[in-house]
């Protein structure tokens, strides 16, 4: 089967990218990466979304995927925040599914799009798909505006609310928060890490194992239950505070718990305060059981 995973690349894509190449024809999108790319297995293709360069290429070369997964996006809050316009012509896949999905494919790919926790309000515990979302910062902004395109746009999708990704470490020219804290934490230092902003963390093998699944269903002619929107939280089983995490991670990897320090968030900081989220549709759907941060550590390290 052709796979398309836009957003290669980065830290999720580079994971999807190693993991179907062994199954299917993999294909992936690019705009930065550098050697990263170059070691990468799969079909490259170098497209600028925001302006649609590269996407004739691409298609010409590649043909027509069966499934897509659109990773793509700027994830991180502040860089959404400072830079509105960039992060919306980038999160909301206009390019991808007009020029791409609609005018070459006419609508034939099954889209799998990632969105995020953060379109909910971040006021109460354990959202469900059903709970209004209402985001507070550019980033769930421009997600939810992607949800809601594609929603309007293109049938043939599932969208899932990701909470933070974590996992083993890959080179996407960021710190990434499990592997800083270990390396922070292992050194002995003593870290504030915030008690009171809560996730439901989700490890990168689990996104891996529901696309393996989504395809398998696909090639077997079967996909999710017709909804009007295939919204799905993607989360760990677990409501847990970064400070949670990083006394997990103590107590697994025998580094001093008291180099945890607990503090409060600051109010003014754009993000929810509380983006947990229940995954029972997500169970019940595609049969996935996420794994618990506890079990992934033991994997991980």
């Amino acid at each position: 089967m052709k796979v398309l995973v836009a957003g290669g690349s980065g830290y999720l894509g580079q994971y999807l990218v190693e993991a179907l190449s062994r199954e299917h024809q993999v294909g992936f999108t690019y705009n930065t990466g550098g050697k990263v790319v170059e070691s990468m297995g799969g079909s490259k293709y170098k497209v600028d979304f925001c302006t649609g360069e590269g996407l004739e290429d691409m298609v010409s070369d590649f043909g027509e995927p069966q499934v897509v997964v659109n990773c793509a996006a700027i994830s991180q809050p502040m860089v959404c925040e400072e830079e509105r316009e960039r992060s919306r012509s980038v999160n909301v896949p206009t390019t991808l599914v007009n020029d791409c999905l609609l005018s070459r494919c006419e609508g034939r790919p099954f889209l799998i799009h990632l969105s995020t926790d953060h379109v909910y309000d971040g006021s109460r515990s354990f959202y469900t798909e059903a709970d209004e979302p209402g985001p507070v910062n550019a980033y769930g902004e421009t997600k939810k505006e992607a949800e809601d395109f594609i929603v309007s746009r293109y049938p043939n999708h599932a969208i899932f609310r990701s909470s933070i990704i974590y996992g083993r470490g890959k080179e996407v020219g960021r710190n990434l928060f499990l592997q800083w804290m270990d390396e922070a934490l292992g050194a002995g230092e003593k870290v504030d890490f915030f008690g009171n902003e809560f996730r439901s963390p989700v490890y990168v093998m689990d996104i891996v194992k529901l696309v393996r699944i989504i395809i398998a269903r696909i090639e077997n002619g079967v996909t999710a239950p017709a909804r009007v929107a295939n919204i799905y939280n993607l989360g760990g089983p677990e409501r847990l505070s970064r400070a949670d995490m990083a006394k997990a991670l103590c107590t697994h990897r025998g580094y001093g718990i008291d180099s945890v320090l607990e503090a409060d968030r600051p109010g003014h900081v754009k993000s929810p305060l509380d983006a947990s989220m229940d995954v029972h549709l997500l169970r019940q759907t595609f049969g996935l059981h996420p794994t618990s941060f506890k079990d992934a550590l033991s994997e991980i390290f």
